[in-house]
């Protein structure tokens, strides 16, 4: 579990990060995707998560999808929670109900979050209310189940 000062650290860290571009797997101020943004703001707050796509941390991984070893390193780390707390992680589906997750971002608290997205309009990391575009795209919260 994350002390109230942890996660404050992570919405801190994140709110940093608004305005860096996106930039597939990646995970720096010059360029940032969603995972890396949960990353890189959970490590700037001191909690270290894998740095990997999953191959080493699930049995038979050449099975299953990039997607699906990623929701794999979330369990191992993370609890369904349906109580977000700021600096939870909200998992999301962006273009196929077939695909398990495929986005993620950090719940900021008041029915918004923060992510790095990728669209026509090329945002980049920026906050995003849960509204019915996104809602309809959600799929769980998760909080850190601590060391």
């Amino acid at each position: 579990m994350l002390s109230d000062i942890i996660r404050q650290q992570i919405v801190i860290e994140a709110n940093k990060m608004i305005g860096v571009p996106f930039h597939h797997a990646s995970k720096s101020t010059l360029g940032i995707d969603c995972r890396g943004l949960v990353w890189f703001t959970y490590r700037r707050a001191g909690i270290e998560l894998p740095d990997t796509d999953g191959r080493k941390y699930t049995a038979d991984w050449w099975k299953h999808t990039k997607e699906e070893r990623l929701l794999n390193i979330f369990l191992q780390y993370f609890d369904y929670t349906s109580d977000p707390k700021i600096g939870d992680i909200l998992l999301l589906r962006l273009f196929s109900i077939h695909v398990p997750i495929n986005h993620c971002g950090i719940y900021i608290g008041n029915n918004s979050f923060i992510h790095s997205y990728s669209d026509k309009s090329g945002k980049g990391v920026h906050t995003q209310d849960l509204d019915y575009k996104w809602k309809r795209r959600f799929i769980c919260y998760l909080t850190y189940k601590g060391n």
